[in-house]
C-alpha cells in the first residue's frame, strides 16, 4: 500500500494537476499549476496528515468541481476516527468555499478590466461563422463574450481564438448558471451552448437567445433565466452530438427543459447530413436562414409546453405519502420555506437564534424534537456585536454545550450593504425582480447547511410587497430553490402589522401580498396576547399544527419558554397545582390591597409596578428571579380568564393611569 502522499500525488496526476515538489501538508489551501498550456497557478490543492490523512484538489482549467481525498489507509475507521474525519472535512469544506469566493472575485475584478479595454472590430472568427458581432468585442486576437447573471453582473469571458479551435475562460472565474443574452425577450426565449449557434438562430428567426457556452451549463442557466423570464416560452436549440456518448447536447437540453418548462429543438439535416454537422449554426451554412427559421418557428408553434405530467394510479391501492423531514418538528421542514413574523422588539431574533443554537447541539427546546445539525444565521439587520451578545447570553441560559454551537453555526453579518437579496429592475419599461450579488454569496454559502435564517424579509426583499409574481419568485424560486438544492430548512424572518400582532389578524399576521401566505408550506408567528408572548404555527401542509408556545423574558432579555399551563379535567399535575396556588396568592395580594384603597399599577417596568406594590403582601416563593418570572406569569393568566382585568382611572392631579381591578374582592 502505498504512503498517504504518494496516493495524493497520483490522484493529483490523474486530475491534470502537476504535484509541486514540496508538498505543504498543514491543512490549508495552496496553490499550484495544472497541465498544458498557460496552466500556471491554475490548481489548487489542500492536504493533512494528521489523524486519517485527508484533503482535496481542484483544477480550475477542467470545469469540474472540487474533488475530497482520503487516504486508503487499508482497513475500516473507528467511529471516533469517522467523527474526527468529518469534522475535519468541515473545516476543509469551509476553506474551500472562501477560496472559491476569493478566486471568483478577482475573476470578476479582471473581467471588468479586459471588457473595459475590449472594442469593437471586426473579428476573423465571425467571418468564418457567417455571423454578426451581436455585442461581442474584439480583445488582442481573440473575440470576446461576457457571461453574466440576473443582475447585469459579468462574473467571466470567454476567449474564441481567429480559427475558432480555441475557446476558454478566464481562470478561477465562476460560469456555472451565467449566460449571455442575444436579444430581448418578447414571447420566446432560445438556449444554444455556442455563441455562433445562437447568432444564426437569432438572425434566422429574431427570438432572443441565451448562449450556455456548454451543455453542462444549459440547466444552470434555464433556472436562473426562469426566475427573470418567467411567462416567456423556453426553446432549447440542442446542439446533436449524434456522433457522442449518450449525445450530451441532447441529453442536457432535455432534462433542462423538463426541470423549467420548454420544448427541445434540434436540427433537421436531412437524409445526407455531413458528417460532424451538429448545431444551427451548421445548419445555416448547410442549408441556409430559411431552413433554421422554418424548422424552429414550426417546431415552437406545433409543440405545446407541456407542464401537466399525468399521474399513474394503478399502484393507487399502495400509494404512501413519503415523511416529512423537519430540523425542528413540526415548525421547520426539510426542503420549504417558513415564514417567522412578529412586530418590531417582539423577540423574533432572540427566538431564531435560540433555534438555531438547538439545533447545533440537538437539544429539545420547549418539548419540541430537535435535529442535530450545521445552521447558518444571516443578519441584515443587527450587527456582529448584537448578535454575538445574544448568543452568548443563549448558551448560558439554555445551559447548551458551546462547543457544539461554536462548531456547527455560522453567523454571516450583511449589514454593511443595503442587504437586499433581490431587487426591481426595469427593462425597456418592464419591471421584473432579479436576485442580487449578496443572494447568490448565501446560495453559494448555504451549502450543507441544515438550517438556514434570513434575517429579515425587510431588508432582503426590496421589491414590491404587494406584487404577489414578485413575492412568489423571492420565496419559491430564490430561498426555495437554496432549500431544495440543500434539503434544509430555511427560516425567514418578517416584521407584521402591530395590529396584526396586538388582535392577532384571524391568523394571517403578515403585510403586503397574499403570496406571502400562499407561498410557504409553513407560517410562525410570535405575538403578544394579553401579556403572554405567543408563539403559533398558523398554517402547515405537510402536517399537524403545532400547538402555542408560551415565552416569557428573562432578566437578561432572552425568551424562555413559560410553564406549561395544559391541564386535564381528571389529573392534576404537580406544575398544575403549583400554578393554582401562585394565582391564589396573587390574587389574595391584590385583593387585599383594593379592599385598603391602594391602586394596584398595570406597569412592568419603572420604579412603580404591580410587582412592588405587592411584593411586601407576597409569599418568599417570588422573592427570586424565578420567582418574579412566575409572578408576572401568574398575572397572565389571571387576566386572561378575566378574573382581574384593566382599569383606567384620574389621579388626584388629572394624569391618565391604568390599575388592575378584580371580578370579585371576596
Amino acid at each position: 500500500m502505498a504512503d498517504p502522499i504518494s496516493q495524493f500525488r497520483s490522484a493529483l496526476v490523474v486530475r491534470g494537476i502537476i504535484p509541486p515538489v514540496d508538498l505543504i501538508t498543514d491543512g490549508t489551501i495552496h496553490r499550484c499549476d495544472a497541465e498544458g498550456k498557460g496552466g500556471k497557478g491554475d490548481a489548487s490543492y489542500l492536504l493533512h496528515l494528521d489523524g486519517i490523512p485527508a484533503g482535496g484538489f481542484q483544477n480550475w482549467r477542467d470545469g469540474l468541481s472540487w474533488e475530497n481525498f482520503r487516504a486508503d489507509i487499508s482497513r475500516t475507521l473507528t467511529s471516533t476516527e469517522e467523527y474526527a474525519h468529518r469534522v475535519k472535512m468541515a473545516t476543509i469544506r469551509k476553506e474551500r468555499e472562501t477560496e472559491k469566493i476569493r478566486r471568483e472575485t478577482e475573476a470578476r475584478e479582471k473581467a471588468k478590466k479586459i471588457w473595459s479595454a475590449s472594442s469593437l472590430g471586426q473579428h476573423p472568427y465571425l467571418a468564418l461563422k457567417g455571423i454578426s458581432s451581436h455585442g461581442s468585442l474584439v480583445y488582442k486576437e481573440s473575440l470576446v463574450i461576457p457571461l453574466m447573471d440576473n443582475t447585469g453582473t459579468i462574473h467571466s469571458l470567454q476567449f474564441i481564438s481567429q480559427d475558432g479551435k480555441e475557446k476558454k475562460f478566464l481562470s478561477g472565474s465562476r460560469t456555472h448558471g451565467c449566460y449571455f443574452l442575444i436579444g430581448e425577450p418578447e414571447e420566446m426565449l432560445c438556449f444554444a451552448e455556442g455563441f455562433a449557434t445562437a447568432a444564426s438562430i437569432h438572425d434566422a428567426t429574431g427570438y432572443a437567445v441565451a448562449v450556455t457556452f456548454n451543455a453542462g451549463n444549459l440547466l444552470e442557466a434555464a433556472r436562473e433565466l426562469r426566475r427573470k423570464y418567467v411567462t416567456q416560452r423556453l426553446l432549447f436549440c440542442a446542439d446533436d452530438d449524434y456522433l457522442g456518448k449518450n449525445n450530451p447536447g441532447i441529453t442536457k437540453a432535455t432534462e433542462a427543459s423538463r426541470e423549467v418548462g420548454g420544448i427541445v429543438i434540434k436540427p433537421d439535416f436531412g437524409r445526407d447530413r455531413p458528417k460532424g454537422m451538429t448545431d444551427f449554426n451548421d445548419l445555416s451554412a448547410y442549408l441556409g436562414d430559411n431552413i433554421v427559421r422554418n424548422q424552429i418557428v414550426t417546431t415552437a408553434n406545433q409543440e405545446a409546453v407541456k407542464l401537466l405530467a399525468t399521474v399513474s394510479l394503478a399502484d393507487l391501492t399502495t400509494a404512501i405519502l413519503p415523511p416529512t423531514r423537519f430540523v425542528i418538528e413540526p415548525l421547520l421542514p426539510r426542503g420549504h420555506i417558513t415564514l417567522l413574523g412578529a412586530h418590531g422588539g417582539a423577540g423574533k431574533s432572540v427566538l431564531a437564534l435560540i433555534m438555531a443554537a438547538h439545533v447545533t447541539c440537538g437539544q429539545k427546546l420547549a418539548d419540541l424534537s430537535i435535529t442535530c445539525g450545521r445552521a447558518l444565521y444571516i443578519s441584515l439587520e443587527d450587527n456582529a456585536d448584537l448578535i454575538r451578545w445574544r448568543l452568548r447570553k443563549i448558551v448560558e441560559t439554555y445551559e447548551l454545550p458551546i462547543e457544539s454551537v461554536i462548531h456547527n453555526l455560522t453567523v454571516c453579518d450583511g449589514t454593511g450593504g443595503d442587504g437586499a437579496l433581490a431587487i426591481e429592475q426595469n427593462t425597456f419599461g418592464t419591471t421584473r425582480l432579479v436576485p442580487t450579488v449578496l443572494m447568490e454569496e448565501i446560495r453559494i454559502t448555504a451549502a450543507g447547511y441544515d438550517l438556514i435564517i434570513v434575517d429579515n424579509a425587510s431588508d432582503a426583499f426590496q421589491g414590491n410587497e404587494s406584487d404577489r409574481k414578485q413575492v412568489r419568485m423571492f420565496v419559491r424560486l430564490m430561498l426555495g430553490k437554496i432549500a431544495q438544492d440543500n434539503d434544509a430548512a430555511v427560516l425567514l424572518l418578517a416584521h407584521i402589522d402591530k395590529a396584526a400582532a396586538r388582535y392577532g389578524a384571524a391568523g394571517n399576521s403578515y403585510l403586503g401580498s397574499v403570496a406571502w401566505h400562499n407561498s410557504t408550506r409553513s407560517r410562525l408567528a410570535l405575538l403578544e396576547r394579553n401579556g403572554i408572548i405567543e408563539l403559533s404555527q398558523e398554517k402547515l401542509n405537510l402536517g399537524k399544527k403545532s400547538a402555542p408556545i408560551e415565552f416569557s423574558w428573562n432578566e437578561v432579555g432572552i425568551l424562555i419558554p413559560a410553564i406549561n399551563m395544559t391541564s386535564t379535567a381528571n389529573t392534576q399535575t404537580t406544575d398544575a397545582l403549583l400554578m393554582q396556588e401562585d394565582d391564589a396568592i396573587v390574587l389574595a395580594a391584590i385583593s387585599n390591597a383594593l379592599k385598603v384603597g391602594i391602586d394596584v399599577s398595570t406597569s412592568r417596568s419603572g420604579a412603580v409596578t404591580t410587582y412592588t406594590i405587592l411584593e411586601q403582601d407576597l409569599s418568599v416563593r417570588f422573592r427570586t428571579k424565578v420567582g418574579k418570572d412566575r409572578f408576572w406569569l401568574a398575572i397572565n393568566r389571571l387576566e386572561r380568564v378575566g378574573i382581574i382585568h384593566r382599569e383606567a382611572y384620574r389621579t388626584p392631579s388629572r394624569h391618565q393611569r391604568e390599575r388592575w381591578s378584580c371580578t370579585s374582592l371576596a
